[in-house]
């Protein structure tokens, strides 16, 4: 197999090209930014180019056999605009850049988002869709793009929130958010949150690509069992070496103030850090049925938590977001 990473930079495109690369896959990496190069495992060839540009992306797919396509615009204060652009017609030209240079299979990373859920039990692929945000709703339109293309095979692999180096989304800001002891722990945390590791992620990526019974599918995965938001936290505290006790309030009070601030924001006009919809994402179950994963793509049961946040924490030590430990380092 000859692959293809358009979006390598972020933290599912890393643990992709580690695993591709480890395998002795030839892998090429197709990135927007300049700075990827220099942290790339050396066995990786990396093209600079944008996914908007389609005679970029045509050269990028020139003797590829699978593209795994993960580049996107994200969440903060993108332009509606610009991540129609990157995000769905990016996936056109992807499209059919595969088509025209013979490329067997296109894997596509989406987003449960599509489903507009912050909270559930045991959602399924057939879930009715509902995107809330710009994001989910660009990753809904690139996905029918993705699999109404003809002359060309295509997954779609749906993710919950990663975890892993690399990673600038929700759990980065939350071990941010303890590093700095400003976290509030509302209710006793613990219910499940459907997430993934960047390494699962990659796993499920490589093994979309390689079976026939994918083809044309639809699939969600997640660390299986989901870790509960306590054991998230914990793990987050052990990696950071945080002692001490947790503030903790009523599931009922954050619930109260969430919603307070809804209404104030509706009063105001303002984004508030506080909302119902984030309280959602953080104090309320949300699973996932995944047993499609386990049939279609063979991916056992397991969860990377302790390794994926471990890792995570040193990367965002490396990188200055984390305060490093006193003395040496080491914990």
């Amino acid at each position: 197999m000859r692959a293809l990473v358009t979006g390598g930079s972020g933290c599912l495109g890393r643990a992709l090209i580690d695993r591709l690369v480890g395998a002795g896959v030839f892998c090429r990496v197709f990135d927007v930014g300049d700075p990827l190069r220099d942290s790339l495992p050396s066995e990786a060839e990396f093209v600079r180019g944008d996914v908007r540009e389609a005679e970029q992306i045509r050269r990028a797919v020139e003797n590829i056999d699978v593209i795994f396509h993960l580049a996107a615009a994200v969440h903060g204060g993108i332009d509606d605009g610009l991540m129609n652009a990157v995000n769905v017609q990016g996936a056109r030209n992807v499209v059919q850049a595969a088509v025209a240079c013979g490329a067997r299979r296109i894997v596509f990373a989406s987003t449960i988002g599509i489903y507009g859920l912050d909270c559930g039990q045991g959602i399924r692929e057939d879930h009715p869709e509902n995107p809330k945000t710009p994001y989910a709703r660009s990753k809904q339109a690139a996905e029918r793009v993705i699999l109404s293309a003809s002359g060309v095979e295509n997954v779609v692999l749906r993710f919950p929130v990663a975890y892993g180096p690399f990673d600038r989304g929700n759990v980065a800001r939350l071990i941010e958010a303890i590093s700095r002891k400003r976290f509030v722990q509302f209710g006793n945390a613990r219910h499940p949150r459907a997430m993934i590791s960047s390494y699962r992620a990659a796993e499920a990526a490589v093994l979309a690509a390689q079976s026939v019974a994918t083809s044309g599918q639809i699939i969600q995965v997640a660390d299986v069992p989901h870790p509960s938001l306590r054991s998230l936290i914990d793990e987050v505290r052990m990696a950071l070496s945080v002692n001490g006790v947790m503030p903790r309030l009523p599931w009922s009070m954050g619930w109260a103030a969430a919603r307070c601030c809804d209404a104030l924001g509706v009063l105001t006009g303002a984004a508030l850090p506080l909302s119902t919809s984030v309280f959602n994402k953080l104090f309320s179950p949300l699973s996932l049925d995944c047993r499609k994963a386990q049939e279609l793509l063979g991916i056992r049961p397991g969860c990377d938590l302790a390794k994926g946040i471990a890792d995570e924490v040193a990367w965002l030590r490396a990188i200055g977001r984390v305060a490093a430990l006193p003395g040496n380092g080491v914990r």
